[in-house]
Order: structure tokens, then sequence, then C-alpha cells
């Protein structure tokens, strides 16, 4: 997983569209190459200060998915078995899938808290990662991040 290095920036729809830079509100701003597309991929990170080698995250990614919730939330669930992944919790609103599960990834035992929303065709995936250890201490603020979103 990622070390501390940087904290990334939430890079907001109306913020691109009205201007050729971006203003951080963190002091500066950027230039986004022109190509560069903010309706897929990760659109925003954040890190918590790094403990044992790992910054406990919360990011956004946007993705392409006509289905709905029920369908996305089919193929998840086999990416969880594909990777080895153990389901705690998931839940189901008219709004949103969410999902709490455990699993190793690159060696370190995680813990992860995801909310996925689905607007038109695209699905907001909108998780928190921190090592499993560090749960406990860190939940509070992560969930509360995760929770958050809106449109």
């Amino acid at each position: 997983m990622r070390l501390l290095c940087l904290a990334l920036l939430l890079f907001t729809l109306p913020a691109w569209s009205t201007s050729s830079h971006f203003q951080s509100g963190y002091g500066f701003s950027i230039k986004p190459p022109k190509t560069a597309s903010f309706n897929e991929g990760v659109v925003a990170h954040f890190y918590l200060p790094a403990n044992k080698g790992f910054a406990a995250n919360v990011n956004v990614m946007i993705q392409a998915f006509e289905g709905g919730l029920t369908a996305y939330d089919e193929i998840t669930q086999q990416e969880f078995q594909q990777y080895g992944l153990t389901l705690i919790e998931r839940q189901q609103t008219p709004t949103y899938l969410q999902y709490e599960y455990r699993g190793s990834m690159s060696g370190m035992a995680m813990h992860w808290y995801a909310r996925a929303y689905v607007r038109g065709d695209r699905i907001y995936l909108v998780t928190a990662t921190a090592l499993a250890s560090d749960w406990s201490q860190q939940k509070a603020t992560l969930m509360a991040a995760v929770n958050s979103f809106s449109f």
C-alpha cells in the first residue's frame, strides 16, 4: 500500500470546469493536463498521519458502471472472494451499498470501510483503509469521513 508521501487534494468538478487551474484551499493551485479526466478514477485521496509505515486514508473513486447497486454488489462480493477478503458487514439502502471488510494486502493485515453510491452511469466509491491493528483507534475518524460523502 501507499506510504505517506503527499496529501492529495479533493478535486471537485465545478472547480475544474470554471477555471484552468485547480485552487486547492491549501495555498497553491495546479493546472491539470488538458487531457486529464475527472469523470473516472481516484479523484480524492486523504491521509491520516503515518503509523507503523502506513498512513490510513480515505479516497473517492468514480467508476463507469451501468447496472445499479445490485449488479455492483454482485461483482464486489465476487472480488472479495477472489482476493481472499473477509466481509464483516454489508448493508444496502436505496442510495448506497456499505461494506466493512478485512484482508491482507502487500503482506499487511488491513481493514476497510466503504460506501458505493450510484449516480447515472457512475459509481462513486468512497473507501477508508487502515491497518487492522489500528482500526479501533482510527475507525471513528475514517468512518465519519466516508459517511460525510454527499452529492
